[in-house]
């Protein structure tokens, strides 16, 4: 609309590109000579167009710790939301970002970051006196991989008569 105003008018135009805070992409932020200025027909008016705010290069931090990578973040005047999850990565480390590293965004753009919170734990569960089956089944539920071992015992045969790890302690 400005650059088909001005020609109605007689100037010739001359378009600037350029990021600001201030204005949208596509709108004029800036204009020379400025308005109200008096002209001869055909002569050249510079207007500056916004191509919203600057952009700046997301770091990779996939792989670091937290701490350092929102000073990185930080660094490069963006912010960040995090995610923990459990994982075999060392508690506090990167696993993934989101725009990826590289990636050219405006200042102030959100980067989801997923953080290991270390390896999930869970109870062991009582077997004992289950049958071979019964206690297979109950530890894979929960995780585990069941390792079975035949010993002689006085007990009934097929049934668990002793574990290890033993019933309620955690484990990975």
């Amino acid at each position: 609309q400005a650059v088909a105003r001005l020609e109605r008018a007689g100037f010739t135009v001359d378009v600037q590109r350029g990021p600001t805070t201030e204005q949208p992409p596509g709108i004029v932020f800036e204009q020379s000579p400025r308005e109200g200025t008096r002209l001869a027909r055909g002569e050249d008016v510079t207007i500056n167009v916004s191509t919203g705010p600057p952009k700046v290069a997301v770091p990779n931090v996939v792989g670091r710790q937290f701490a350092r990578a929102t000073e990185m973040l930080t660094d490069a005047e963006l912010r960040w939301r995090t995610t923990q999850v459990f994982s075999d990565q060392p508690t506090g480390e990167v696993l993934a970002q989101n725009p990826r590293g590289g990636a050219d965004v405006a200042k102030g753009t959100v980067v989801r970051l997923r953080v290991s919170k270390g390896v999930q734990t869970v109870a062991v569960p009582d077997v004992l006196n289950q049958s071979q089956e019964s206690a297979t089944a109950e530890l894979e539920e929960a995780g585990f991989e069941a390792d079975v071992v035949t010993v002689e015992s006085n007990v009934d045969a097929g049934l668990v008569v002793d574990q290890e790890p033993n019933p309620g302690v955690n484990a990975e």
